[in-house]
């Protein structure tokens, strides 16, 4: 190639790019063309492996617990306290010294067991003091009285005058008097000695001792220590006029001709105390309902009642925080569903259905109260309706299921983990085996 040639060519290198341009298209438009052949070429031999997998595609097994026909109670719930049957604050009678105060801080106390001892030297010589003068008192009063006799002898015979005769009797009168006011002195000061030693009023669960030994305490003014009757215990709780009214018509309705509304403790109305600890579904005690106050509080439009609970092992204590579950109707039949089954979306409710094709149905449902793991079912399902409670997510409407009820289920489970703990021991025992060997 020529000098001059390279100058021509770069001159005219725009003019002989036109050719250049084809080919780098024609090249281009194979390497598409090959490209869409292979995706098709993919697409068609997949497509028919899909739509047959999908075909052969067993259908989903289904856990299902048929819609059942029960009897239940309408209740409400209220939130209440629990408080002793009796509550005594123990103070001193009498005021003196502390001497001992005999009792385990917090342990449980029977009646007239001793707690606290007070110092009683002064009412034990106040009793001496006390029986000195009664002593004193008869032997005048029986001196007074032999002269009253002699008196009444002389004045039969004339030997004395009216005057003198009324003297005696009046000496005599006050003499009595006098004896009775020493006895009652004595036993003022036997009572005094006796406060001394302070007892527990009722049996119950003792608290801390509120002053220690040596300490003065004063009659009536410093308290010592409380002691709370724990079986049984109350449980008080308030209810709103709604439910006041309901429950007074439901008792004027069962009263009859009487027209008579019962008394709380005339009623046996048995109430499910909850605790704190437990769930919205867990009333683990039990209690009756005894009282009801005469009147609203015009506050809270609230009526205050109270339940008394057994309490024989000393769980509970005043204080705790309970719900109530307080009955307010006669049994009715009523359609019931688990819990779990229930769906919820923006505040509607609905549950998964298997039809007679077994097929998948969404049903919209309107529920009532919860009875332990079941909810009543007022409207959107009939008596019998199979309704699926596991799996949900996994579950679409229009889904072709295998139906299993939820025993079955549970059969099979049992089984299938028994078969797994036997293959397990059956590989240990021939790792055991192998390595004898």
């Amino acid at each position: 190639m020529q000098p001059n040639d390279v100058v021509v060519q770069t001159e005219t290198g725009m003019q002989n790019s036109a050719p250049f341009r084809g080919v780098l298209i024609q090249r281009l438009s194979g390497l598409l063309l090959l490209l869409g052949g292979i995706l098709l070429l993919g697409s068609g031999c997949q497509g028919p492996k899909t739509k047959l997998a999908k075909e052969d595609k067993p259908p989903k097994e289904a856990v299902y617990r048929p819609v059942l026909k029960k009897l239940v109670t309408d209740y409400e719930d209220f939130i209440g306290r629990t408080d002793a049957v009796a509550s005594v604050e123990i103070r001193a009678r009498v005021t003196g010294y502390l001497l001992t105060a005999p009792f385990k801080e917090g342990e449980d106390v029977k009646e007239k067991d001793v707690l606290f001892k007070i110092d009683d030297s002064t009412y034990q010589a106040e009793l001496q003091k006390a029986r000195a003068t009664v002593s004193q008192s008869v032997a005048r009063f029986e001196r007074l009285e032999a002269d009253y006799n002699r008196a009444r002898t002389l004045l039969a015979r004339r030997a004395i005058s009216n005057e003198e005769a009324d003297k005696v009797n009046g000496d005599r009168v006050e003499a009595e008097a006098a004896v009775a006011a020493a006895k009652a002195a004595q036993q003022l000061a036997e009572v005094n000695l006796k406060f001394t030693v302070i007892r527990s009023p009722i049996n119950g669960r003792i608290s801390r001792k509120l002053i220690d030994e040596g300490n003065l305490v004063k009659a009536d003014d410093t308290p010592l220590t409380t002691v709370v009757a724990l079986d049984p215990i109350y449980a008080y709780f308030d209810i709103d006029e709604r439910t006041l009214l309901k429950l007074r018509r439901i008792f004027l309705k069962a009263s009859g001709s009487e027209r008579r509304i019962k008394r709380p403790s005339e009623a046996n109305i048995t109430v499910q105390i909850g605790l704190a600890d437990a769930d919205e579904k867990n009333f683990p005690l039990q209690g009756m309902l005894d009282f009801a106050d005469n009147k609203l509080d015009p506050g809270t439009g609230t009526l205050r009642v109270r339940v008394k609970i057994a309490n024989p092992d000393k769980f509970l204590s005043p204080g705790l925080f309970v719900r109530a579950r307080l009955p307010v109707g006669q049994d009715r039949p009523v359609l019931m569903v688990a819990e779990a089954a229930i769906r919820s979306d923006q505040g509607k409710r609905s549950v998964y259905v298997i039809n007679a094709a077994n097929e998948v149905e969404e049903r919209l449902i309107t529920t009532g109260k919860l009875h332990g793991t079941e909810r009543i079912v007022e409207t959107g399902l009939k008596e019998g309706d199979k309704v699926i409670v596991t799996g949900l997510q996994a579950i679409r409407a229009r889904d072709k299921v295998e139906p299993i009820t939820e025993e079955e289920h549970a059969k099979l489970q049992k089984d299938k983990e028994a078969a797994r703990l036997a293959e397990a021991a059956k590989k240990a025992e021939a790792q055991k085996g192998s390595h004898k060997e």
